[in-house]
């Protein structure tokens, strides 16, 4: 889980299944969920799901890797 840098009470959390979930710890409640959907060709089904993510640093943007 990863801190908003202007706003410690906003959370941030990505799992393995694609899902990204931005949590208010001041009402105990969910902001927002993104979920990354898998990418699929002929040859393989590739799951893009998040490994890491991260507020920018003013807090406007996220950032995702997988």
């Amino acid at each position: 889980m990863k801190a908003h840098p202007q706003d410690d009470h906003i959370l941030l959390s990505c799992f393995d299944s694609g899902l990204v979930v931005i949590y208010d710890l001041r009402n105990m409640s969910i902001i927002q969920e993104i979920v990354e959907h898998s990418i699929y060709s002929i040859e393989i089904l590739c799951m893009n799901n998040s490994l890491d993510i991260d507020f920018s640093p003013d807090g406007q943007f996220l950032a995702l890797s997988s």
